[in-house]
């Protein structure tokens, strides 16, 4: 019966192969973005982003086409 079976779902073999993959992508990714070492370099970043873009404001060397009056 184990042979008749396996000859029956041979054609779905791609689509479990396919789904054992999605859900090794899957754990890889939750375990990259769950990551300490990953969020802290985000916060990092997104700080040095915010301090920028708070100086950019305080020198007037913001965007230029704000002060376009046309």
């Amino acid at each position: 019966m184990d042979i008749l079976w396996s000859l029956l779902t041979l054609p779905y073999a791609p689509v479990r192969g396919l789904t054992v993959v999605v859900k090794v992508i899957a754990r890889e990714a939750e375990a990259r973005q769950y990551n300490p070492v990953n969020i802290r370099r985000e916060l990092e970043d997104l700080d040095r982003a915010a301090a920028a873009a708070t100086s950019r404001r305080r020198s007037g060397t913001g965007d230029s086409r704000r002060s376009w009056t046309g």
